[in-house]
């Protein structure tokens, strides 16, 4: 799985795996997409849990999850013109990158940039600042009163895909695997 899945969604998934097959053994290792992507198309992995997938020959892209993504401060701040006042950029792909400046054409070059979300987050908590990170990783921190919603920021998705390969090792450890990831995905959002 991707660095940022491993909490909740991926503990418990071993522990729901554990549960359904006690004769099965599950090793979990967290990268990034395309290592990922290449070690199930390799025959490495069996499946992976990863942010931007790579289309490979034999392998299924399944859409996991859309995960929300939004913009918190330490303190009440709102969004204007240029604003970049103790922003914290957290590089969360691509995508987000472009959906980032498609929001922000006028924003100047944060003075911190980050690749890894835990780093940008602990960042902002001993120093002050915002920025964009998982609802599901900040929502302990707003309703603790830490930080608080950006006003203006706009929420952004992130979608989590499976990779998986068309026929797997063991086919019915597999379907039971991406079975339990669906499950436990679809309730995410209501835990």
């Amino acid at each position: 799985m991707q660095f940022s899945l491993w909490e909740r969604l991926i503990l418990a998934w071993i522990a729901w795996m554990r549960g359904q097959t006690g004769d099965t053994a599950v090793k979990v290792e967290a990268n990034y997409s395309d290592s990922l992507s290449r070690q199930v198309a390799d025959g490495i992995l069996d499946l992976a849990v990863v942010y931007v997938p790579r289309n490979l020959p034999g392998l299924v892209v399944e859409t996991l999850m859309d995960e929300a993504l939004i913009m918190v401060s330490d303190r009440p701040r709102r969004v204007g013109p240029g604003w970049v006042e103790d922003y914290v950029f957290v590089d969360w792909g691509e995508e987000f990158r472009r959906r980032h400046g498609e929001a922000f054409p006028d924003m100047d070059t944060p003075a911190v940039s980050v690749g890894l979300g835990s780093l940008g987050l602990e960042y902002i908590l001993q120093n002050g600042g915002s920025g964009y990170f998982p609802l599901r990783v900040v929502q302990p921190y707003i309703q603790d009163g830490k930080l608080q919603r950006v006003e203006g920021g706009p929420e952004m998705q992130r979608p989590a895909y499976m990779v998986y390969p068309e026929i797997g090792r063991n086919q019915e450890t597999l379907e039971l695997a991406l079975d339990g990831l669906r499950d436990i995905a679809s309730q995410w959002g209501q835990r």
